[in-house]
């Protein structure tokens, strides 16, 4: 079956696609729109102004047919691949995420381009969060603020270390935005009368201990007009922890 618009609309183009033993269904002139067929005729010519969008495919450069239909092969691919993509995004959107979905995601799934409009204005956009998808959490590195015998105050500082030695800096800034840099842990300090600042690595008290050893499988940003990005979620197989400013303070929760 061949579909035509009413430019074709001629028996002797329709004896012609008769001879090659084709049925045609060419839309005849002079009778009202709505027989039916633009739906069918629209596939495809979606299908090929897809194909014109490749500058390669527009004009047919190319003289002999083999090596055309091998860019066209090529096109068919690209598109076929880009609505895979779109289609499984769709889909984990709808599913809880665990290892499987992750794979998905990391294959087909594209991060998100980030939103200059809602970067902090006075410490800018800082590191990808994106970044950390996929990484092995091999370690957690905190600082905290000890002054005399009280109890230690912080963390001030987190440093999520992955399974290949590469450091994710969460602390937050002095307009109270999430900041996220990459970043090693610096050594701890003294600040004479106001106390000192210690590094080492996160006890068992932390949300993030029951998660070391585990994948990123999702992150998940929050960002405010004035201050940028102020909580960040990371979702690992066996939970989520929220990483926000609060007050100007860092704050980690198990949710």
């Amino acid at each position: 079956m061949v579909l035509g618009d009413r430019g074709y609309d001629h028996d002797k183009y329709r004896r012609l696609v008769w001879a090659q033993g084709i049925k045609p269904v060419i839309a005849r002139r002079g009778v009202p729109h709505g027989s039916g067929l633009g739906v069918h005729r629209w596939v495809v010519e979606r299908t090929v102004a897809w194909l014109h969008g490749f500058r390669r495919l527009r004009v047919r450069w190319e003289r002999r047919d083999d090596i055309h239909e091998v860019f066209l092969g090529l096109a068919t691919c690209l598109i076929t691949h880009r609505h895979v993509q779109r289609l499984c995004c769709d889909f984990l959107r709808l599913v809880p995420y665990n290892a499987v979905t992750w794979e998905i995601g990391r294959r087909y799934c594209r991060p998100m381009e980030p939103d200059k409009s809602k970067e902090c204005p006075l410490h800018g956009a800082g590191a990808s969060a994106q970044s950390l998808v996929g990484r092995r959490l091999a370690e957690v590195v905190g600082s905290w603020h000890m002054y005399g015998s009280d109890a230690p105050a912080g963390p001030l500082d987190v440093w999520l270390i992955d399974d290949r030695g590469a450091a994710i800096h969460l602390t937050t800034g002095s307009d109270w935005c999430l900041i996220v840099e990459a970043s090693m842990p610096h050594a701890g300090y003294d600040m004479g009368d106001s106390g000192r600042v210690t590094v080492g690595t996160i006890d068992e008290e932390s949300p993030f201990a029951d998660h070391v050893g585990e994948d990123v499988l999702e992150v998940r940003e929050e960002r405010a007009s004035n201050t940028g990005r102020v909580a960040l979620e990371l979702t690992f197989p066996t939970g989520r922890v929220r990483c926000d400013s609060w007050a100007g303070d860092l704050r980690l929760t198990s949710v």
